[in-house]
């Protein structure tokens, strides 16, 4: 099959898929939809060459670094700082998740199941690229399948029970008058002006491309610190650290993909790459996954539960509260984004209350989003990989 063909197969799978999400007003998931076009066209005989042909996946697994230096970027450490609760209960959320279905899940299905669910429940694409990578080294294709399963179905669990919990919140939190003073932080810092190392460049450089060589530059940088470590820490773990360190020196921009024009095409590709796999994706294989995926959502929502209960005593914060920062792993941003708007508008009387609900919901799910997707479960996955 000539390239542009499957180019065009694979490309308006993605658009029906958007068109979907659109008319849903995205409750059904763009992501979703296109894996069922493809799943539903490869039972139907399409080629499976055309997940390779177009050479999409070459070029997403060349400069998928690039993206993950762009996340380090947007990483806000005043905003850590001040929801510190937050960002603890982010990160003890996305260990439990791991340790209980790694422990827990071999007890019930495959252990290497178990291994492969449990970073990507608690985590997202980024996780699920390693997870992948891992399991087909290791003639486990199936890992890398339920992985995918896993990484397209997170939000269709955790958005809507934590829709159900924060609008219950946010009407309890309605009959208090404390609410209307204001956003509450965890941490009242404040700080000090300073200005970074690297100066900003000149605006006749303010190129794509120069925008672009600065994030190969740490990207190899990042593959080079792997390397030094034998692969033991894996290199998109450096590439968002080195993302966050270069981005508050100066050295990089903010979200500096974007600014390069090569975002959106950029994670298509990333994601015709995560697809890879759906070829070998048989019904009979989707009906053995139904098992190990009902274990691993169900001892992930219960390690959530767990120690979601226990920081919310120690933090003094409401569970409610601290259980959704929990449930973020399954979805995180944009989803913490547009679930904060959606219930502070529902939930409101006057505008008045529902930019004091914002003020109250936008700030943890936020930084709690972040730090479960991004940094939380990229550091945690690591620890995990090798139970395979």
């Amino acid at each position: 099959m000539k390239p542009i063909y499957a180019a065009t197969i694979v490309l308006l799978a993605f658009a029906v898929g958007e068109y979907v999400n659109v008319k849903s007003k995205a409750r059904l998931s763009a992501i979703l939809t296109t894996t069922i076009v493809l799943v539903a066209m490869f039972w139907l005989g399409m080629p499976r060459e055309i997940m390779t042909v177009t050479g999409f996946a070459t070029v997403a697994n060349t400069l998928y670094g690039l993206t993950m230096v762009n996340m380090g970027t947007m990483v806000k450490i005043d905003d850590m700082i001040s929801q510190w609760k937050t960002l603890l209960i982010g990160f003890a959320s996305v260990c439990a998740i791991c340790f209980l279905v790694v422990f827990a899940g071999p007890l019930v299905i495959d252990r290497r199941f178990a291994v492969c669910g449990a970073p990507v429940v608690a985590g997202g694409m980024p996780v699920y690229l390693m997870v992948k990578e891992i399991a087909e080294a290791n003639d486990f294709v199936e890992g890398g399948i339920f992985g995918l399963l896993v990484l397209l179905t997170q939000s269709l669990v955790g958005l809507p029970i934590s829709s159900i919990i924060l609008r219950k919140l946010c009407k309890d939190l309605l009959d208090q008058p404390e609410l209307l003073n204001g956003p509450a932080q965890d941490f009242d810092f404040k700080k000090k002006e300073s200005k970074p190392i690297f100066r900003p460049m000149p605006q006749e450089l303010c190129k794509p491309v120069v925008f672009l060589a600065k994030g190969a530059l740490l990207t190899s940088l990042a593959t080079f610190l792997s390397s030094l470590t034998g692969g033991a820490i894996h290199y998109m773990i450096f590439c968002l650290l080195l993302g966050i360190i270069f981005g508050q020196l100066g050295f990089i921009e903010k979200e500096y993909f974007q600014k390069a024009n090569g975002f959106g095409l950029m994670m298509f590709m990333v994601l015709a790459m995560c697809f890879g796999s759906l070829p070998d994706l048989t019904p009979q294989m989707l009906l053995s996954l139904i098992v190990p995926w009902f274990v691993v959502f169900g001892l992930g929502l219960v390690a959530i539960a767990i120690i979601t209960f226990v920081l919310s005593k120690v933090l003094k914060m409401p569970y409610p509260m601290a259980f959704v920062i929990g449930l973020t792993a399954l979805y995180g941003f944009p989803g913490t984004y547009v679930i904060s708007n959606e219930v502070s508008e529902a939930v409101g009387r006057t505008d008045e209350e529902r930019k004091a609900l914002l003020d109250y919901l936008l700030p943890k799910m936020l930084v709690a989003g972040f730090s479960t997707i991004t940094i939380s479960s990229l550091l945690v996955v690591g620890f995990v990989l090798p139970f395979f």
